[in-house]
């Protein structure tokens, strides 16, 4: 068991229920609604990411209680219009997937009923027992309509990816980047694993989903959260008996790039995206950290960074330009559009403003930008249940659990020359381009593209 004071007046609390099993739980006044998630845990795999990923959808969609989606929706209506949500994610080289319910809390609800235990008892049903189906062999499945269906929606949103650019092109620069790694593997897996997927595999995978993977549970709201440990670990026990292995760590990180590579992807597009990755040499936990979070923000995370201020704003070359991390995978992205025939001089100009960074040619204002920059969003993280479910998520992952707090105080301490090393150990390792299949002139596009926001 793990009690921590979060700050802003919550608290935290985190417990084992079984191998592999924790109940977190964040106790505040502050929301009129309750949130509860689980979330199912497994190694990137390209043979299983596609189940995983339809998995949720297809629970969602009804169970041996509620049999149909119009039932499933009736009850949450009666739970006071209560939201089911699906969630796919990946983090490090984990795939994370599951439901979260948002339902009234029960200081407000006009009968005074225990709106929490409510919520969980549906979620139990919901995951945990589905409905199956039998044949003459005793081979047990999903229903092969439901799974049909959302097999397509499945295929839709892998397929749809393509139409947001600028999410594109991060996802190929990764893909490209770690072809040889698990983190190359889609968080929807691929159009084939989907066809290939039948309602005996599927339930086959949840069945062993179940019994091995880390299971990490949310509780955000006011109420006791006893009952939730109470109902889940019955209906768990109920449901399978777990098989728990633990896994590997949550990412192999590769701390250096041996080469530069490049990748030049051709579309019918108007604006070019141009991405680089690099390899950071630092992940949550290590003691550079901190460090690094503020040298992505120096660099390129925000509305003071070199990045926004130089590359966008006075000199004009990009669109939009802007870095990001992977916390646990050791990453740094950078993501910009640009015309056609300035790529080079994007790229010139991006590894220039880095090299800054690195000389230490930053000065007392930026590094106090940045370090508000992250401490205000870290503080926005409270006014959202869904947000702070990430935040520990991902802490817990990387087995550091700090609070909003103690992550704070430790941005607040990051000085000049380690942010400056961090910069220092960052090495490229892949540019990817999307470039126009025929050359147009840029400066014909309508104004509007030019925002910030712009993907196509």
């Amino acid at each position: 068991m793990q009690f921590e004071r979060m700050g802003l007046n919550m608290e935290f609390l985190r417990k084992k229920i079984d191998d592999g099993v924790y109940l977190n739980t964040v106790k505040t006044d502050k929301f009129k609604t309750g949130y509860f998630s689980v979330n199912f845990l497994t190694a990137l795999n390209e043979k299983t990411a596609s189940s995983a990923a339809l998995l949720p959808f297809l629970l969602k969609r009804g169970c041996a209680k509620y049999g149909t989606i119009t039932e499933v929706n009736r009850t949450l209506e009666e739970m006071y219009g209560a939201c089911l949500n699906v969630s796919v994610r990946k983090k490090g080289e984990m795939q994370i997937f599951g439901l979260s319910i948002r339902f009234i809390d029960g200081r407000y609800a006009l009968n005074g009923e225990n709106m929490l235990a409510l919520a969980v008892d549906f979620m139990c049903e919901i995951l945990f027992a589905p409905k199956i189906i039998s044949d003459k062999n005793n081979i047990f499945s999903f229903d092969p309509e439901y799974i049909e269906s959302e097999k397509s929606n499945l295929i839709d949103i892998i397929e749809g990816q393509i139409n947001e650019k600028r999410t594109y092109s991060i996802m190929r620069l990764h893909a490209e980047m770690c072809k040889n790694e698990l983190y190359g593997t889609g968080e929807y897996g691929s159009v084939e694993a989907v066809k290939n997927i039948t309602p005996a595999s599927l339930y086959s995978d949840y069945t062993n989903f179940l019994s091995a993977a880390d299971i990490e549970m949310y509780y955000i709201g006011s109420e006791n959260a006893y009952s939730v440990e109470t109902h889940m670990t019955s209906a768990l026990q109920r449901a399978v008996k777990r098989a728990y292995i633990r896994s590997a760590a949550v990412a192999n990180v590769v701390r250096s790039a041996v080469d530069k590579h490049e990748e030049v992807e051709s579309l019918d597009v108007l604006q070019g995206k141009l991405c680089l990755g690099f390899r950071t040499s630092t992940v949550l936990g290590d003691d550079a950290f901190n460090a690094l979070t503020v040298m992505n923000s120096v660099y390129g995370a925000g509305v003071t960074s070199k990045l926004f201020v130089n590359v966008r704003e006075k000199l004009h070359i990009c669109y939009y330009c802007s870095s990001s991390l992977e916390k646990l995978k050791g990453l740094m992205t950078v993501s910009s559009g640009v015309e056609f025939a300035k790529k080079q001089e994007a790229e010139d100009e991006i590894l220039f403003q880095l090299n800054e960074v690195r000389l230490g040619h930053f000065d007392e204002y930026e590094l106090d930008s940045a370090k508000k920059a992250i401490i205000n969003a870290l503080k926005s993280y409270s006014d959202s249940p869904s947000l702070m479910e990430d935040w520990y998520l991902t802490e817990a992952m990387a087995g550091t659990l700090r609070s909003f707090d103690t992550a704070v105080s430790g941005i607040e301490s990051v000085t000049h020359d380690e942010v400056q090393a961090c910069a220092a150990a960052l090495t490229l390792d892949t540019v990817y381009f999307l470039k126009g299949i025929a050359d147009i002139d840029i400066s014909e596009v309508d104004s509007e593209n030019s925002d910030d926001n712009t993907d196509e």
